[in-house]
C-alpha cells in the first residue's frame, strides 16, 4: 500500500524542518487529485508563514549558532544522563539499581524536554538539576555517578539562557517568536493533512493520490538522507577530538 512515510520532525534542523513544511504545502496546492485536504491548507500556510519568519529572524542573529550549539550540548548531555540511568537499571548491584530508579522518578516528572518551549525547557532543566540534587535524592545522584552530568547540563543551560536573553534583547521586535514554538504549530497541521491523504489513499484508491505521496516521500528520504550524513560527520569530529 502507497503512503506518505513518517519524517522526523523533531530531528530536523531549523531549515530542513522549514524546508518540508514548504515543499509540502506547495505540493498540497499545485497536485491534482488531492482536493479533500483543502480546508486543511489554511492553517498549514499560516503556520509555515510564521515559520519563516522565525527562522529569518533567528538566522539574521549573530549568536545563532552559538545558542544552537549549546542546545544541541544541552540535549547530548541530558541524553547522557539518560543512558546512566538505563545502564544503572540494567545493574547486577541492586544499590545501583535502586538509586537509577529514584533519578528517573525526578527526570520522568519533567517529561520531554525536547517537546517544550525554549523558555520552558530552559526552566524545565534549572528545576529537574536543582531536584536531583535535593537532600532525598543527592546520595542517589552521586550512587549513579550523575552530578558531572547534571553540573555539565547546568554549565549549557545557562550559557543557552544567557545568549537567548542576549538574542531576544538585539532583536527586540519580535521577542517571542522562536522555530521551535511555531514549529510546534506547524507540526500537527502537517501530521492532519498526511493522515488524510492516507487514509484517503486507502479508502479511495491510489491513483489519485500517488503524485502526490510519491513527491512528498521522495523529498523526506531526501531529507533523511542529509540528516544521516550530518549526523555521521558529527560523530567523525567528536571522535577526531577525543582521539
Amino acid at each position: 500500500m502507497l503512503k506518505i512515510i513518517v519524517a522526523p520532525l523533531n530531528r530536523f534542523r531549523a531549515g530542513q524542518h522549514l524546508n518540508l513544511m514548504t515543499e509540502t504545502l506547495r505540493l498540497v496546492m499545485e497536485t491534482p487529485g488531492v482536493m479533500e485536504v483543502q480546508p486543511l491548507i489554511p492553517a498549514l500556510r499560516a503556520a509555515v508563514d510564521n515559520e519563516s519568519i522565525a527562522y529569518k529572524l533567528e538566522q539574521g542573529s549573530s549568536i545563532t549558532k552559538l545558542m544552537d550549539k549549546s542546545d544541541d550540548l544541552r540535549e547530548r548531555y541530558c541524553s547522557g544522563l539518560g543512558y546512566l540511568v538505563e545502564m544503572g537499571l540494567c545493574h547486577f548491584d541492586f544499590t545501583l539499581v535502586e538509586a537509577a530508579e529514584a533519578v528517573k522518578r525526578v527526570i520522568d516528572k519533567y517529561g520531554n524536554m525536547r517537546s517544550k518551549t525554549n523558555v520552558e525547557e530552559t526552566t524545565a532543566i534549572r528545576s529537574m538539576n536543582r531536584d536531583l540534587r535535593a537532600p532525598a535524592t543527592l546520595p542517589y545522584t552521586n550512587a549513579l555517578g550523575g552530578l558531572v552530568w547534571i553540573d555539565k547540563i547546568d554549565e549549557e543551560n545557562e550559557k543557552y539562557a544567557a545568549l537567548s536573553a542576549q538574542r531576544t534583547k538585539e532583536e527586540g521586535e519580535r521577542p517571542g517568536l522562536s522555530t521551535r514554538e511555531t514549529r510546534a504549530v506547524a507540526d500537527p497541521c502537517y501530521n492532519a493533512i498526511v493522515d488524510r491523504i492516507n487514509a484517503l489513499a486507502v479508502i479511495n484508491g491510489e491513483a489519485n493520490y500517488s503524485s502526490f505521496i510519491t513527491q512528498l516521500n521522495s523529498t523526506i528520504e531526501g531529507m533523511k538522507n542529509t540528516l544521516a550524513q550530518q549526523q555521521g560527520l558529527k560523530k567523525k569530529e567528536e571522535s577526531a577530538k577525543t582521539a
